[in-house]
């Protein structure tokens, strides 16, 4: 690993349970199959997300690889991405997703080691866009949460 490498922490919480969550980080697609991740807009994110197979994100016309380094379903994903090329070596950014039950949903946290930090918040930035993402896919898939304060028939 490089040195210095620079970590920045992210969180939300959601009213999906981790099942739902990890469809969004992963995508639906039979395990060992190779499917994109549905949580990128206008991004492809694909992996069987089996410890080390590959990663490939495609956006805007480019292609950056990585590997999948761990992956505990529903609860942790971790993969390398920002290589050049296919094998994942010299990849530029470490991601991990932890998603934790909380009550009636999750808690998603996200940390991101800059391995090549240049300064400037931009990669932190792009991910809080990710995982706003995210939280705006799993808004839309989980029915809202009652408030209990509220009686049965004011929802």
């Amino acid at each position: 690993m490089r040195e210095p490498f620079r970590t920045s922490f992210l969180s939300t919480s959601v009213a999906a349970g981790p099942d739902e969550v990890w469809w969004v980080l992963v995508g639906d697609d039979e395990p060992g199959v190779e499917g994109p991740g549905a949580m990128l807009p206008d991004r492809r994110l694909v992996s069987d997300w089996q410890a080390g197979s590959p990663v490939r994100l495609t956006a805007g016309g480019t292609d950056v690889f990585g590997t999948v380094l761990r992956a505990t379903a529903p609860h942790r994903l971790t993969y390398t991405l920002g290589a050049p090329l296919p094998d994942g070596v010299d990849a530029t950014v470490i991601v991990t997703w932890e998603v934790l039950p909380a009550g009636d949903g999750s808690v998603i946290m996200l940390s991101i080691d800059d391995l090549c930090p240049d300064g400037n918040d931009d990669l932190r930035d792009a991910w809080a866009h990710v995982l706003a993402e995210v939280g705006s896919r799993l808004e839309v898939l989980a029915p809202p949460v009652p408030d209990p304060r509220r009686g049965p028939d004011r929802a």
